[in-house]
């Protein structure tokens, strides 16, 4: 017999962590991300069915990049100073889908 899948994968964003990032490294432990310069932003996307198609990652509800193969990574390099969200979707083969979403402060020295 067939199943149907209608389980959603599982997605985590691992990185960045909570901590203080000056050009993608974590030099100082935070409450939350705060970010001067590049940082890559990595999800952790997993599906028991079958396999993970992509994983979008977005920059205030704004689409940035999908990926479609793991590690699934977005180079970030936003110059936008103050409190933003970045979220990932994962998608699997049956087009389920899952979220996770994190608040970020980026503190740009750009004008």
């Amino acid at each position: 017999m067939i199943g149907i899948d209608d389980l959603p994968p599982s997605v985590k964003i691992i990185s960045p962590k909570n901590g203080i990032y000056v050009k993608g490294k974590r030099i100082f432990p935070a409450t939350m991300p705060i970010i001067i310069g590049d940082v890559t932003v990595e999800a952790e996307a997993k599906d028991n069915d079958t396999h993970i198609t992509s994983v979008a990652f977005y920059f205030d509800e704004k689409f940035m990049k999908n990926d479609s193969m793991p590690p699934y990574t977005w180079l970030m390099n936003v110059n936008e100073t103050g409190m933003h969200e970045i979220k990932v979707i994962a998608y699997d083969v049956a087009t389920n889908s899952a979220i996770d979403m994190k608040k970020i402060l980026i503190i740009s020295a750009k004008k």
